[in-house]
């Protein structure tokens, strides 16, 4: 069950997680996934999602269902499946610093954000399902994806909302993914925002200001667990990149965050977000047109828990 009182005040500033500037890959060198991927969870494999109810095979990356090869880089110091995957790994840039009363603006554009004081709970996975909780309009499924290496391992998606002990709180399940021996660009869990009908969708998230969620886990050779932001304008389906003139898709805003085997408050501001460069540049985070939030590996074995993930507004 989510509440305010469940996060510490640290966490609605700036995080109670840590981030590392220093460790960003080079953009341009992994940002070009091309292998094939396996998302489960449902749907078809190709630019739009189908309801939740069986597997897919993407060829393409980077959209509904077919994570794209990339790196995302830490965002400053803030802190932090039925369906097909929205939107792929991209690349994330150094941040800006969160301080005090608010973060720089994204992408370099400049101004203040306010600390966030209110929580718009989008699910607790106390239902024990791979649907978030609807909130007409905003509807959506969970999705876990990976890169086509053999014998590699993922959880099946009736099984990606788990139960837990001891309690956090009054918490008793959170999503669970567990993935191993991705060679490729990796392994990813994630939510897509849908519509009623289930169909992948944009979502005009208003006056939000960022997201929240708790953490706990591990993954292999002290790797960070990359949170991506896909919207429409970075997004194949969208309009605003891959055609002529165009620069490439697929380079979301991005971020990225230690697991520790505690469980942890992450809050992450739109404002700190940044694309890594090498495709498309938009003028700033587009908060109307999310198409969802990807956690991927990029390779690395990970056994991690999220829960309580909600959208922090004023």
């Amino acid at each position: 069950m989510f509440s305010l009182r469940h996060l510490p005040l640290c966490a609605l500033f700036l995080s109670c997680s840590v981030y590392d500037e220093s460790l960003l890959d080079d953009a341009e060198g992994v940002a070009r996934g091309g292998a094939a991927s396996n998302a489960t969870g449902g749907g078809s494999s190709g630019s739009s999602a189908g309801q939740p109810s069986g597997g897919s095979n993407a060829a393409e990356p980077g959209h509904a269902g077919e994570p794209s090869q990339g790196d995302a880089g830490s965002a400053g110091t803030s802190s932090g499946g039925g369906g097909t995957a929205s939107g792929g790994t991209g690349n994330g840039a150094g941040g800006s610093s969160v301080s005090g009363t608010g973060s720089s603006g994204s992408a370099g554009s400049g101004g203040v954000v306010s600390p966030p004081s209110g929580a718009d709970l989008v699910d607790d996975m106390e239902d024990g399902n791979f649907y978030l909780a609807a909130k007409p309009p905003r509807y959506g499924y969970w999705y876990v994806a990976g890169d086509a290496t053999a014998g590699a391992k993922l959880p099946k998606i009736e099984q990606l909302v788990a139960s837990f002990t001891p309690a956090r709180d009054t918490s008793l399940a959170a999503v669970h993914f567990l993935a191993s021996g991705f060679k490729g660009w990796g392994a990813s869990v994630g939510l897509t925002f849908a519509d009623s009908a289930q169909k992948r969708a944009p979502y005009d998230s208003g006056d939000a200001l960022g997201v929240s969620f708790w953490v706990r886990g591990s993954m292999t050779d002290n790797s960070k667990l990359r949170v991506l932001f896909p919207v429409l304008g970075t997004d194949p389906s969208g309009t605003e990149c891959g055609g002529t003139g165009q620069g490439q898709c697929l380079d979301h805003f991005a971020t990225q965050l230690a697991v520790t085997d505690k469980w942890e408050p992450v809050t992450i501001l739109f404002a700190s977000l940044h694309q890594a460069g090498w495709g498309a540049p938009l003028g700033g985070f587009d908060a109307a047109n999310m198409l969802g939030i990807e956690w991927t590996t990029a390779g690395a074995d990970a056994d991690v828990w999220i829960d309580d993930l909600a959208l922090l507004r004023p």
